[in-house]
């Protein structure tokens, strides 16, 4: 892509060195005193005023060419001239009736094509930087008529039609710049939002196939834009399936835009509630950690997940829950009544196993739970008596056991000690 800053000069009008700038207006100078003695002569006019275009003095070049032109001398680059120096004083209807002039002429054709592109393409500019959009866009085509290999004015004219909320338009125009530029990354931003638009309306009609399809399309083009990705995942939701719905919205924890992240918490939250109401506790579980991973900062999550823990008999990770909740919410009552249930539940639970471990002789575990009761409860009396009993158990084996082991060693020691006499 060629153009797309607006042009200041063309091939016909380079920038000069300051050195020969200067020279240029000796000659200026030499042109004004010719015409002095000879006011008529349409050549040195003619001359002067391209002369004038080069040091930027184009309000002294369109007097004097328009003077020549006037005077009969009738060619393609003349009429250009006087169209780009309108052009570079910002009049912009003048400049355009010249560049038509020209068209319409056999300059067009041949050596004025470039400059006479250009010139159209920035005109479009100044017409579109003045919010005239119809006659920006009549201009960029006009551009693209003489050089349609040009992207630019493809882009732009899908600006345009953007801004005047013509999408479809607007997405042609892009998709045309896009294959004549394949990297153009501003094209890929504006057809990316234009799916978008397109995709979210579907959303919002619940039809939800063909939101797919325009978030697919941002897909093909932009493999990493996190919005596509995470509506994908929004729609799996919005249909039901919402198994599908979180192994889509997992895949999402690289992303970086808060808004995805946002998004994707909340409907992992709402598929943990779902999956409460239908008493899958596990991936209740599962879909609320996956919330949290994404939005850390909602008490309500917490207190979901603690009570799914609840239900499948995990208290000690039921009360980590409603602490986490209580943290976040210090008013929150549910979390404080969650908390005195869930020890309650939790003290009864460890004894229980304490016990059961204990009329099994597995004297450590039984240990281990009773332990859990008395951080739970330092002062519980029947839990610190079991765990001493328990205690006093273990070293029981534990001494026999060491006793045993001592004897065995002991036959060993005794089998080699005779195995060495029988050899000597």
């Amino acid at each position: 892509m060629k153009r797309i800053i607006l042009l200041t000069v063309l091939l016909l009008f380079k920038v000069w060195p300051s050195g020969l700038m200067a020279e240029d207006s000796k000659i200026i100078l030499q042109y004004k005193k010719a015409l002095e003695s000879d006011p008529g002569n349409v050549e040195i006019r003619y001359l002067l005023g391209v002369a004038q275009m080069k040091t930027a003095d184009y309000q002294g070049a369109l007097e004097n060419l328009k003077i020549a032109y006037r005077a009969g001398k009738d060619d393609a680059r003349l009429i250009f001239s006087i169209g780009f120096a309108h052009q570079n004083l910002g009049q912009l209807d003048d400049a355009l009736l010249y560049y038509q002039k020209v068209k319409e002429t056999s300059g067009a054709k041949s050596g004025l094509k470039e400059e006479l592109s250009a010139g159209f393409f920035n005109l479009g500019l100044g017409y579109h930087e003045k919010k005239e959009l119809d006659k920006a866009i009549a201009n960029y085509g006009e551009s693209i008529a003489l050089s349609p290999e040009e992207g630019a004015a493809y882009c732009l004219i899908g600006v345009v039609y953007h801004q005047k909320q013509e999408y479809q338009q607007s997405l042609q125009n892009f998709e045309t710049c896009l294959k004549i530029d394949k990297e153009n990354g501003w094209a890929k931003d504006y057809i990316s939002n234009i799916y978008e638009m397109n995709g979210l309306l579907y959303v919002k009609s619940k039809e939800y196939k063909r939101a797919a399809k325009e978030f697919n399309n941002i897909l093909k083009i932009a493999p990493r834009y996190e919005k596509a990705r995470y509506y994908q995942c929004y729609i799996g939701y919005a249909e039901g399936d919402i198994y599908n719905a979180r192994s889509c919205l997992i895949r999402l924890k690289d992303v970086k835009d808060k808004e995805v992240r946002e998004g994707a918490g909340i409907i992992l939250f709402n598929i943990g509630v779902v999956l409460q109401d239908n008493r899958d506790w596990n991936g209740s579980i599962g879909a609320l950690k996956d919330a949290i991973f994404f939005r850390r900062g909602d008490a309500q999550q917490y207190l979901y997940l603690a009570r799914a823990y609840i239900e499948i008999k995990d208290y000690d990770n039921g009360i980590k829950g409603f602490q986490d909740a209580l943290r976040l919410d210090s008013t929150s009552k549910d979390a404080e009544t969650g908390i005195a249930i869930a020890y309650d539940k939790a003290l009864r639970e460890h004894m229980r196993k304490g016990k059961e471990h204990l009329n099994a002789r597995e004297f450590q575990k039984a240990i281990e739970e009773f332990d859990k009761v008395l951080i739970i409860e330092p002062n519980h009396k029947e839990a610190a008596a079991d765990k001493k009993g328990a205690e006093a158990d273990l070293r029981i084996i534990l001494v026999k056991s060491e006793k045993k082991r001592q004897e065995v060693l002991a036959q060993q020691l005794r089998v080699a000690r005779d195995a060495l006499k029988a050899a000597e």
